[in-house]
């Protein structure tokens, strides 16, 4: 697992490659904690396709959100609604706010 914290203002692409990837993004704003997760074992298409289709298949992406301990809401996209699911996540974000991203390959294991 690689796990950084990024300023907003420089978030999208490292949350892009977390959510194209599989992992998780983190925010407290607003008074709320919101996570942005792909988990390709959990939000893997409901249907099962033979090789190679999978590869073009619609994976999830869940926006969480939590009052205290407590998940209040929760969001499901499509992978083709990436962008809106990211703009969701950083609704009220200042640009200074840190985000926790953790991606479940590291940045080695993705490219080796």
């Amino acid at each position: 697992m690689d796990t950084r914290t990024v300023d907003a203002e420089h978030g999208l692409e490292p949350i892009r490659r977390a959510m194209l990837e599989g992992g998780a993004c983190s925010v407290e704003a607003e008074g709320w904690r919101r996570e942005l997760v792909h988990d390709p074992a959990v939000d893997a298409p409901l249907k099962h396709w033979p090789w190679p289709f999978p590869l073009l298949s619609p994976h999830r992406i869940r926006l969480q959100i939590y009052e205290g301990a407590l998940r209040v809401s929760t969001v499901r996209y499509s992978k083709g609604r990436l962008d809106e699911a990211i703009e969701n996540f950083l609704v009220g974000v200042g640009p200074k706010t840190k985000i926790i991203i953790t991606r479940e390959r590291s940045l080695r294991g993705a490219r080796g």
